[in-house]
């Protein structure tokens, strides 16, 4: 008796242990499937950084236009360089990768592709080079790039020294405007204490001017990548501080309508 109750408490162990592991394990492969590639999340970011300095509209080294997925997969004097589903097969992936002279970027143009954004082009090919649903072939990628782009969050606080392209004061002399990363900051003239931040599109502001109305008028941008103007009215709730920019530019938030010019 004492042999089969043993035995018995024995297979109830393992059976606890075998139903543990199926609910503990079980979602495992749902949990760490990988989500599928992006074109124009993951993908056409990579591309702008590191191919369109070559290839873009104006350029087109070696024939090659890259700023539409038509164009991307119509290829240059070679033809379409990407066989969907076939990274290895793929031109396009050989060129990232390759450690031969033929490297893209060109050695003398700039370094190689991170390993990490590399391999995510690979998967992409692999999972058959697809455009996103809702995007179109033939738009400009930059200007798709551009709609989708969002400012990142200003530092809490800064580690360091950030340098002033532009100033202000405001009309009454009680506070002066300064331009940030990503953002204004508002001092008391007479504290020095900061009184207010107001999160901007424009990664620096290289001009701050008060109109008439009160309102103050900032021209920066993004180095490089797109020039921005808009009207900001500081007297309003919120740390956008009622900032006025085109839709088209993305805008910070609570941007409305304006005016934006682009130097990508």
């Amino acid at each position: 008796m004492l042999r089969h109750r043993y035995c018995a408490c024995v297979l109830c162990a393992v059976a606890a242990l075998i139903a543990s592991y199926l609910l503990l394990f079980s979602d495992l492969p749902a949990a760490n499937a990988q989500k599928p590639v992006s074109f124009i999340n993951d993908v056409a970011p990579i591309f702008k950084e590191n191919c369109f300095a070559c290839h873009d509209s104006k350029k087109k080294s070696g024939k090659y236009d890259m700023t539409t997925y038509e164009k991307i997969r119509a290829g240059g004097t070679g033809g379409d360089p990407i066989v969907p589903g076939k990274p290895d097969q793929s031109e396009f992936h050989a060129l990232l990768v390759t450690t031969d002279q033929r490297r893209m970027p060109p050695r003398d143009k700039g370094e190689a592709v991170p390993k990490g954004k590399a391999d995510l082009v690979e998967r992409w090919i692999k999972e058959g080079a697809k455009l996103d649903a809702g995007i179109d072939p033939k738009g400009d990628l930059v200007k798709e790039l551009r709609v989708r782009w969002q400012p990142p969050v200003p530092p809490k606080a800064y580690p360091f020294a950030v340098i002033v392209n532009a100033l202000a004061f405001t009309p009454d002399s009680k506070s002066v405007v300064v331009g940030g990363h990503h953002e204004l900051t508002v001092w008391d003239a007479t504290t020095g204490k900061l009184t207010k931040r107001v999160r901007t599109r424009s990664e620096r502001a290289y001009g701050l001017a008060f109109l008439p109305d009160g309102k103050l008028a900032v021209a920066g941008g993004r180095p490089g990548q797109e020039g921005d103007v808009r009207i900001y009215d500081l007297a309003a709730k919120g740390k956008a501080g009622g900032g006025q920019g085109n839709p088209q530019g993305g805008g910070p938030p609570e941007g409305k309508t304006g005016s934006r010019c682009s130097t990508a």
